[in-house]
């Protein structure tokens, strides 16, 4: 919510003509983008791939968003969202989930806030397209920092990993569709040898895995978080960390409940 509040919020200043703002996400920048938007008093599309669930488009609408359903992975979706802020002119302004300046800036604003509480050794993240992790590896840059950090992605979703061993990904097979992008923002890279490559670890988790944390996280906090998350809180279950201070992104989300989990063990 933070990236992509700063995002528009700082855009609405730049363009006081601006009345539409367009999503290409039927994830959570989608929706953060919807409540933002609203909030704001502009009109809001989210432009969402045409495998978001029933579930996602009637929480989006619920919230105030038109929606677009088209294309059936993000990267299509995200061709026709441009289209539709290019016939908007200066009246729209197009909210990439992951790729700007101003979403990175406001993700980066999490790093501050734990550097004021400890100065973690370790910090675990999840990754789809990449804009949180842009925020992270900024703030840490900002901090001087030698953290750790620990990219995590699920086998089907994993872009960043793919990439880094000189692959590509075709599709998405993952059940994290929240994790849906066959390629991270370039600026990931950038910064990873700004920050140095050495402190920056790709891991990639199964599916199952990462709903066994998802589970686990309920159990013990009564709260369901996505299987994007539970990519994360997998890696830091399995792994003891000993005399290391570690920080975990939980990124929650709102696709999952009781029964989508118990839908995704059985597939």
């Amino acid at each position: 919510m933070r990236g992509i509040s700063n995002c528009i919020s700082t855009h609405l200043k730049q363009n006081p003509k601006l009345t539409t703002i367009i999503s290409s996400s039927g994830g959570n920048a989608g929706l953060s983008a919807t409540i933002v938007a609203v909030k704001l008093g502009l009109k809001v599309i989210v432009y969402c791939p045409t495998t978001t669930s029933n579930e996602t488009v009637a929480r989006l609408e619920r919230e105030g968003a038109q929606v677009v359903s088209v294309g059936k992975v993000w990267d299509k979706t995200h061709l026709e969202a441009i289209k539709k802020v290019e016939e908007l002119g200066e009246c729209g302004f197009y909210v990439h989930p992951f790729e700007h300046p101003d979403t990175w800036i406001g993700h980066s604003t999490i790093v501050g806030e734990i550097f004021k509480e400890i100065v973690p050794d370790v910090l675990i993240c999840s990754v789809g397209g990449g804009g949180l992790l842009c925020g992270i590896l900024t703030g840490l840059i900002e901090q001087k920092a030698n953290t750790i950090v620990y990219c995590v992605e699920t086998e089907g979703a994993h872009s960043l990993n793919a990439e880094l061993n000189g692959k590509e990904l075709h599709a998405i097979t993952s059940i994290a569709k929240s994790l849906g992008a066959l390629k991270v923002s370039r600026r990931v890279f950038e910064l990873m040898d700004i920050y140095g490559r050495d402190k920056v670890k790709s891991v990639v988790v199964s599916d199952k895995q990462a709903l066994e944390a998802v589970e686990l996280f309920h159990k013990e906090f009564s709260y369901y978080v996505e299987p994007a998350c539970g990519a994360s809180l997998h890696y830091l279950y399995k792994n003891e960390f000993e005399n290391q201070k570690v920080a975990i992104e939980v990124c929650g989300g709102f696709q999952v409940d009781a029964e989508l989990i118990q839908k995704w063990k059985r597939q």
